[in-house]
């Protein structure tokens, strides 16, 4: 049977669970995005700024910094799942994301990954039970 690794991630913390086919679910490591840890009084650029129209009337500029954080993070966890599948550590990826996490790994898997993932689910559970994320996955896994 194929080895499946299971990447529960949000912004912040991606954990990688392993299972063979139906059975128990292990945890293999956890990673931690540093910087989306830090408390917004922080980071350099903790608020989003203000800018005034040509009418006089101020809007809030949207601040990309989360965004970008969690684009970086989802390169750092396609970097680390391209190393261990070249080793052979898993045949299969299951992606359990949060909905905007979920987008920015499939914008940054390698085309060779996306073959192998065999599920998503966009759900945030990076705080569930193994039990509990596995209630969300096919039969199949």
């Amino acid at each position: 049977m194929n080895k499946t690794w299971i990447i529960v991630a949000d912004a912040c913390r991606a954990r990688i669970l392993s299972t063979i086919g139906s059975t128990d679910i292990n945890e293999v490591t956890d990673l931690v995005h540093g910087e989306n840890h830090l408390l917004d009084q922080q980071r350099v650029s903790d608020k989003p700024g203000h800018n005034a129209g040509p009418d006089g009337s101020r809007h809030e500029v949207e601040n990309r910094r989360g965004q970008n954080d969690a684009a970086m993070f989802a390169k750092e966890i396609a970097n680390f799942l391209v190393e261990k599948f070249d080793d052979k550590s898993f045949q299969q990826l299951a992606l359990v994301c949060e909905p905007k996490m979920l987008g920015h790994m499939r914008q940054q898997l390698p085309d060779r990954l996306k073959k192998q993932v065999s599920a998503e689910v966009d759900r945030d559970l990076v705080r569930s039970t193994a039990a509990e994320i596995r209630q969300h996955l096919p039969l199949h896994m």
